[in-house]
């Protein structure tokens, strides 16, 4: 059952990493069409940081950070 609840796990993952990665690409396709500088860096930031969270993401995916290896 362990394997089973980890491939879910991992399916969801993925699903919201994609969701995240969709977002990141609206936001800065946004970017150029912003003329008030702080919504274009208020812009980039977010997509950073969310880059930041889809890499979490897909480390959890790929089991590749010790902290989602499990014991």
């Amino acid at each position: 059952m362990e394997h089973s609840s980890s491939e879910g796990g991992r399916r969801r993952s993925e699903i919201a990493r994609g969701k995240i990665d969709d977002l990141i690409e609206r936001l800065r396709a946004d970017i150029p069409s912003l003329e008030d500088p702080q919504a274009r860096a208020l812009f980039e930031v977010s997509a950073e940081a969310l880059g930041g969270l889809s890499k979490a993401f897909a480390d959890y995916e790929r089991r590749s950070e010790p902290a989602w290896r499990g014991s």
